[in-house]
C-alpha cells in the first residue's frame, strides 16, 4: 500500500471533438467483488471442463463394459448409452460456462480496455498475487506432472495385456472377465489417462483463474496495456482451431476411419501443435513489436 501514490488526473484545455476519453477507475471494493467472483467461476470452469473430459471418459467405459462381456450385449448399445453420457454431461458443462461468462462479463473491460486503479488497489493485488504464488506454481507442477505421467497406465496395459494374452493368459487383475485382452488392457489405460489428464486439467483452471484475474487488475502479462493497444486474432484462431479438431476426431471416428480406442490420439497431437504454434506466434509477436 506504501507504494501506490496517489495522483489526481491534470486535465488542460476544454473537451471537444478529439479530446481523449475520460480512462476508468477501479475501485478497491470493485477490485475485491472482481477477484470474488473469478474465484468462484474458476472452480465452475474447472468442473465443467472435466465434465468435458470425463464425458469422452463415459464413452470409453461402456466400450470396455462392452470387451469384458459385461453390461452391453454389443458396441452399437456400447456406443450409444456412451454417447448419450457423453452429451449430457457436455450439456451440463456448457451450462456451466455460460453461468460462469454471464458472471464475470461485467468486468470484461477490464481484459480489453485500458483502465487506471484507485489508490491502494494495485498494492492490495500485488500482496495477494505474493501469497497465491506459491499455490500457483505448485499446482502447475504437480498438474504437468499427472499429464506426463498419465500415458505410464496406457503403455503398461496395453504391452502387458498383449505380452500375457501371448503366452496363453490375460493380466492378473482382469481374469474375471472375458474378452480381448489386448483390446481391453487399452481401453483401461485410456480411461486412467483421460482421468489424470482431467484432474490436470482442474488444477491448471482452478489456480489459472485466479491468477489471470490478477494479472488484469495488474495489466501485466497477457493484459498489459501494450497487448491491450494492439489487435489480436489469436482468440478467434484458437477458438476455430479447437472446433476443427472436434470435428475432424468425431467425423473419424463416427464414419468407422478410425475406432473410438484409437481416434483418441487426435487430442494429444492437436494439443502438441497447438502449444507450438502459440509459441511460435508470441516469438514472432514480440519480434515484430520490438522492430
Amino acid at each position: 500500500l506504501l507504494k501506490d501514490e496517489i495522483e489526481e488526473p491534470e486535465f488542460s484545455g476544454e473537451a471537444g471533438v478529439d479530446s481523449p476519453a475520460p480512462v476508468r477507475k477501479v475501485s478497491m471494493a470493485e477490485a475485491n467483488d472482481f477477484l470474488a467472483v473469478k474465484s468462484l467461476t474458476s472452480r465452475r470452469i474447472a468442473l465443467a471442463t472435466f465434465m468435458c473430459i470425463f464425458g469422452v471418459t463415459c464413452l470409453i467405459i461402456c466400450l470396455a463394459l462392452n470387451v469384458a462381456g459385461l453390461v452391453f450385449a454389443n458396441e452399437n448399445q456400447a456406443v450409444l448409452c456412451g454417447l448419450v453420457a457423453m452429451f449430457l454431461l457436455v450439456a451440463g458443462a456448457v451450462a456451466l460456462f455460460i453461468l460462469s461468462g454471464a458472471k464475470t462479463s461485467p468486468y470484461e473491460y477490464l481484459e480489453k480496455e485500458m483502465f487506471e486503479t484507485e489508490y491502494g488497489v494495485e498494492g492490495m493485488v500485488r500482496e495477494r498475487q505474493k501469497q497465491y504464488r506459491s499455490k500457483y506454481y505448485l499446482f502447475n507442477t504437480i498438474a504437468t506432472c499427472l499429464c506426463v505421467l498419465s500415458l505410464i497406465p496406457l503403455f503398461v496395459l496395453t504391452i502387458g495385456a498383449e505380452g500375457s494374452a501371448g503366452v496363453g493368459g490375460i493380466p492378473p487383475f482382469i481374469t474375471v472377465i472375458e474378452g480381448d485382452a489386448s483390446e481391453l488392457g487399452s481401453l483401461i489405460g485410456l480411461i486412467m489417462l483421460f482421468l489424470l489428464v482431467s484432474i490436470a486439467v482442474v488444477m491448471f483452471i482452478s489456480v489459472g483463474v485466479n491468477w489471470a484475474a490478477m494479472e488484469k487488475l495488474l495489466q501485466e502479462g497477457d493484459y498489459s496495456r501494450d497487448k491491450k493497444a494492439r489487435p489480436s486474432i489469436y482468440s478467434a484462431i484458437s477458438t476455430a482451431y479447437w472446433l476443427i479438431i472436434t470435428a475432424v476426431f468425431l467425423a473419424l471416428s463416427l464414419t468407422e476411419t478410425l475406432s473410438w480406442d484409437k481416434s483418441w490420439i487426435i487430442w494429444p497431437i492437436a494439443a502438441l501443435i497447438y502449444v507450438a504454434g502459440n509459441s511460435i506466434a508470441k516469438a514472432m509477436d514480440k519480434s515484430n513489436h520490438a522492430k
